[in-house]
């Protein structure tokens, strides 16, 4: 059994994570570069969004979902490089999440499309990327 770990949060207070959820991303994401170290707390027990916790910047946290639903139809090509550097060897077995922007009108929620977060499960290394040659937006609207 592993032994948890306590960390301080800015939006949760304290709370105990199991040390083998930490996701580490290799570049850190887009304008944070230097928080490289995760973890993913439930928004709550039913809905589609999580928290995507920084463990080293109490105060930074993105609200994340998974893009498929927002566009059943979404597919990313990635570069061969980011595969190997993550060692993933089944892109279909990677966790992709994009970062939601919330706003008090609900119709005004969007989702970043354009820089997925890819994470392999097997070893929680992750990074963002941003795609390229699509049609994808950093602002679709989660609800037409």
């Amino acid at each position: 059994m592993t032994e948890k770990i306590s960390i301080d949060t800015s939006r949760f207070g304290k709370i105990e994570i199991d040390p083998k959820g930490i996701i580490n991303l290799t570049q850190g994401l887009l304008g944070f570069p230097k928080q490289k170290r995760y973890v993913l707390l439930s928004f709550s027990s039913n809905g589609p969004f999580t928290w995507f916790q920084s463990l080293d910047d109490p105060e930074l946290a993105f609200v994340i979902i998974d893009p498929r639903l927002v566009n059943h139809d979404y597919k990313i090509a990635v570069e061969q490089e980011i595969l190997e550097d993550l060692h993933i060897s089944d892109v279909n077995r990677c966790k992709v999440y994009v970062i939601v922007t919330l706003n008090q009108d609900p119709k005004q929620v969007t989702a970043n499309l354009l820089g997925p977060i890819i994470i392999n499960p097997d070893n929680n290394q992750g990074c963002q990327v941003v795609l390229m040659d699509t049609d994808y937006t950093t602002s679709h609207r989660i609800l037409s």
